[in-house]
């Protein structure tokens, strides 16, 4: 009977550690993207997209239409320049001028840097036609 009870026990003791080996990895399957967080910027989005040459995933050389974007934080308020990237949570509008307020986070999964961004919030929408903006390369 002794026997029974110690070896009982062992198994109940067995069970517990093998049930925490399991969740230990589960630990770490948490949303996490607020670690990542690199800072918020505002931004200045023009009325029109623009055509501009980007290189895509596999390095190719491309025309892509991107918004056009001023930002201190980013380059500087006298020049716009090409946002290759959607900004995530934004629905664009031709025809609009935004002033906007963004996420920027630092994709810790990529290997080269990656990043991305999210729309905190829009501070000013105006319809309007942007300019100074460049022409559309061809």
């Amino acid at each position: 009977m002794k026997q029974q009870i110690t070896n009982s026990t062992t198994m109940k003791k067995l069970l517990y550690l093998l049930l925490i080996m399991l969740m230990l990895p589960l630990g770490g399957c948490g949303d996490d993207e607020k670690e990542n967080y690199g800072g918020t910027y505002r931004m200045i989005v023009a009325s029109e997209k623009r055509i501009v040459p980007v290189y895509d995933n596999v390095g190719n050389l491309v025309l892509k239409s991107c918004c056009m974007i001023k930002s201190k934080e980013y380059f500087n308020y006298d020049n716009w320049y090409p946002l290759t990237e959607a900004i995530i949570g934004f629905d664009y509008e031709e025809g609009y001028e935004y002033v906007i307020e963004v996420n920027w986070y630092a994709d810790k999964e990529v290997m080269d840097g990656g990043s991305y961004t999210e729309l905190s919030k829009i501070i000013a929408k105006t319809k309007k036609t942007s300019t100074g903006l460049p022409e559309n390369e061809k």
